[in-house]
């Protein structure tokens, strides 16, 4: 959680010109990994209360991957077209794989959740990574 909430307080610098902090995740609502992917929500939920709590306004938005490449683009390119500040993303590493690449090309950097393991990496984009390290 402690990361979460670091990646998030990396976001809201990002998105400081904003009144808003914009954050998206393609997490899987339905299919196999269900459970997982709700989970997820609900740690991001709480994550964006406790930023809330501090005085930032986060708007979550979180879209159904349903464990499909084709579904979780699209959810990201709704998402991107939605104007998110960050994303959050995947149910397994081939999709982080994917997406990470298309939002960092939007220059929105992505924090990804691997269901295997509970492994969690930070594929950022631009300088996102040595910020990171600053904050830790």
């Amino acid at each position: 959680m402690r990361l979460l909430l670091a990646f998030l307080s990396l976001c809201s610098l990002a998105a400081a010109a904003a009144q808003t902090l914009r954050l998206g995740a393609v997490l899987p609502l339905s299919g196999p990994d269900a459970a997982t992917g709700r989970a997820a929500a609900a740690a991001l939920g709480a994550a964006t209360e406790s930023l809330a709590g501090g005085g930032l306004e986060v708007e979550l938005t979180v879209l159904d991957s349903r464990g499909s490449p084709a579904s979780a683009a699209e959810g990201l390119q709704a998402l991107l077209e939605g104007g998110v500040h960050a994303l959050v993303c995947c149910e397994n590493g081939a999709l982080a794989a994917a997406l990470t690449p298309l939002a960092g090309a939007e220059g929105v950097p992505t924090f990804g959740l691997t269901m295997g393991g509970g492994a969690t990496y930070f594929p950022l984009v631009g300088g996102e990574a040595a910020e990171l390290e600053r904050l830790r």
